[in-house]
């Protein structure tokens, strides 16, 4: 999914993020319903992160997945644009969150033929 600079990159923002809101690798764990030792893999870079784990710490920090990546927002209406798409996430179930999170993939992909 994530080549290894990427991943690594991502890893730092995921670990940046929970270090920022002072929640702990435990609690985090429990929430993704995953092994304490899971999370320091992916926020060592030695895991790379799926699409559920963007999707929690994306909500659970107040950001987006788009900022996590790196695809981050060039003005503030952008930024509040970002904010109101993270809101409207919150009302699909995971399964949704990851189809819309592959449309959105394909979606720049093709941005990057422009």
């Amino acid at each position: 999914m994530f080549s290894t600079v990427i991943c690594g990159a991502v890893s730092r923002k995921l670990q940046e993020l929970r270090v920022i809101y002072d929640v702990s690798i435990e609690e985090v764990a429990s929430d993704l319903g995953v092994s304490a030792s899971t999370v320091k893999n992916i926020e060592a870079g030695l895991v790379a992160p799926d699409d559920e784990v963007l999707f929690y710490y994306a909500n659970r920090f107040e950001t987006t997945v788009g900022e996590i990546l790196d695809l981050a927002p060039s003005s503030s209406r952008d930024i509040a644009v970002n904010s109101e798409i993270n809101k409207v996430l919150r009302a699909y179930t995971t399964r949704q969150k990851e189809k819309i999170l592959v449309a959105l993939k394909a979606g720049a992909g093709l941005l990057e033929l422009y």
